[in-house]
């Protein structure tokens, strides 16, 4: 009996003490910390909402979970190497170009810089709400949910697939493309700010085109067969965007080829930027810079004390449950006697 008691409760605090999933904190304090952070580490190679060395990061919070996001700013290699498909996409899309890591950031730290990418991603004028009941499909949320970030049988791999077409280029393509974009997309995205869709900057580069063109077509089949990136973007935006079958192959290349170039023209040029699996040498000074409080929140004048609370918490809980622990075995004691 007392051997079941003590299992029990230990479960109880395994639970209340572990890691709790973290979340982008929205005070006025964390974002202009991290605006600051962001400004000395990351906007050499990457901008909200132009593409540079990196893709723009437009809305990238809400295109992958927090957690796959830490990990990939503290140690964008080691989430690389570990297989992750669209890590290694990105890696192989930006003629393999090693981000340096980050490792001296803490996840409170990380957590600034995403609540300030969130900000800047966010068009200040869009009702959100506005509209979003007219594609609202619950059931389709609702396994979204579920697949979100699991793999599944009936997921076709994009990134495994070769295609002969390619996103064409000239002043004709881009006057269709941005015609189409005008009337067929401008209402929900935008390119450099997430409106009722994400950002669509750098998109052309971060997903595989067979993916855009099936997902422009019918976003409603894509999820439907699991696809992670699909059910994980429906998850941050609950509404499905409809679908665009009337448009031609070669209208929504016209599309694409505004996007790519309204986002800004790529310096990732393969044979000129690539680094042979190492670091960009244009900015060394990003993996050297000198300890400046990056793990620790932010500067002494705008205190970050989210972490000492969070620990302060767990331990006061832990306290808690063994004085519990204490008592029910001494009560079962008791009773014994």
């Amino acid at each position: 009996m007392m051997k079941k008691w003590t299992t029990m409760l230990c479960t109880v605090l395994a639970l209340m003490c572990g890691a709790q999933p973290a979340d982008i904190p929205d005070d006025s304090l964390r974002v202009i910390h991290g605006q600051e952070l962001y400004q000395n580490l990351c906007s050499r190679c990457h901008d909200v909402g132009n593409q540079k060395l990196g893709p723009s990061l437009a809305g990238v919070v809400d295109r992958r979970p927090v957690p796959w996001l830490l990990r990939f700013i503290q140690n964008s290699q080691q989430v690389v190497d570990s297989g992750d498909p669209y890590a290694r996409h990105l890696f192989r899309t930006y003629s393999h170009m090693v981000m340096p890591a980050f490792d001296q950031l803490s996840d409170s730290a990380t957590l600034s810089i995403l609540a300030y990418l969130k900000k800047e991603s966010s068009a200040a004028y869009y009702d959100f709400a506005e509209d979003s009941a007219v594609y609202y499909d619950k059931a389709l949320i609702d396994k979204a949910h579920d697949r979100a970030s699991k793999k599944q049988a009936e997921e076709r791999d994009y990134y495994g697939v070769s295609d002969t077409l390619t996103i064409p280029r000239g002043s004709a393509v881009l006057l269709k493309g941005k015609e189409l974009f005008n009337s067929q997309c401008a209402t929900c995205h935008g390119i450099h700010e997430t409106r009722k869709g994400p950002a669509l900057a750098s998109v052309t580069d971060r997903r595989p085109l067979p993916w855009l063109l099936d997902f422009i077509d019918s976003p409603k089949e894509v999820l439907e067969t699991g696809d992670d990136y699909a059910n994980f973007l429906l998850t941050s935006y609950p509404f499905v965007m409809p679908g665009f079958e009337f448009l031609t192959t070669d209208d929504k290349l016209a599309v694409l080829s505004y996007v790519r170039e309204t986002t800004g023209a790529p310096s990732h040029i393969a044979g000129v930027n690539a680094r042979s699996g190492k670091a960009a040498d244009s900015t060394p000074q990003l993996q050297a810079l000198p300890e400046k409080n990056l793990g620790e929140g932010p500067p002494p004048h705008r205190p970050d004390n989210q972490g000492l609370w969070n620990i302060l918490g767990g331990i006061i809980i832990a306290l808690m449950l063994i004085v519990l622990l204490v008592l029910v075995l001494k009560f079962i004691k008791g009773k014994k006697d």
